[in-house]
């Protein structure tokens, strides 16, 4: 987050709410290391489940928090309605040529967005839009030495990118992390060179797959 962590702001609606009001707070977090959880209970949040998501893991929280709530609305008989037609064009209908150059996990991707590309290709498209803010202002606080700045840059392409299935990315973006919370940047130009090269590629990706699926 560009100002404040998840932490604060969960204590911050905890403070607005008070005592009258619970809102559900889940922590979706890029780390797992031992001790995370606590953290986020005692900051106020409800639950917490590490990046990248599971989507049966995803289902089993939602669903957890879901029945803690007022089950009375579950009595209430609602009418039936049919789900609109999800168009499943898989990814991988891309000629074999270009197979190698995938640059995601597309079983991944799949399970993610249930085999549904329309919300694979608004997925993908949010990410290109955030990803290239995140490494622009990676590049800008390198260049003046802010290495808290790089350091946060390169946690939120890490997570980002791990949560729609960029293959790469997330590994070296955690590189990249770690070299700046110590301070050691001189590998860094090549780690963002990477990440800038791994971009390009899912640009290419993206556009592709969007002219399958217009002409399908």
């Amino acid at each position: 987050m560009p100002v404040i962590d998840g932490y604060e702001a969960t204590r911050l609606l905890r403070a607005f709410e008070g005592e009258s009001r619970h809102t559900v707070v889940i922590a979706m977090t890029a780390n797992a290391m031992g001790g995370d959880r606590e953290k986020c209970l005692a900051a106020g949040m409800d639950d917490y489940i590490s990046k990248p998501v599971s989507l049966a893991e995803l289902d089993g929280v939602l669903e957890r928090w879901t029945q803690q709530g007022d089950r009375v609305s579950a009595a209430v008989a609602t009418p039936e309605v049919s789900e609109p037609e999800v168009k499943t064009i898989p990814l991988s209908v891309l000629p074999p040529e270009h197979l190698n150059e995938v640059p995601l996990n597309l079983e991944r991707l799949n399970e993610i967005t249930r085999g549904d590309t329309n919300f694979q290709q608004e997925l993908l498209q949010v990410f290109m839009e955030d990803a290239l803010t995140y490494l622009k202002e990676c590049k800008l606080a390198l260049w003046a030495g802010d290495y808290l700045s790089v350091a946060r840059f390169a946690h939120q392409l890490k997570g980002s990118s791990a949560t729609v299935a960029i293959l790469e990315m997330p590994e070296i973006a955690a590189r990249l992390e770690s070299q700046a919370q110590k301070n050691q940047l001189l590998v860094a130009v090549g780690l963002i060179t990477e990440l800038e090269q791994i971009l390009e590629r899912v640009q290419t990706f993206i556009s592709k797959t969007q002219d399958i699926h217009k002409s399908s």
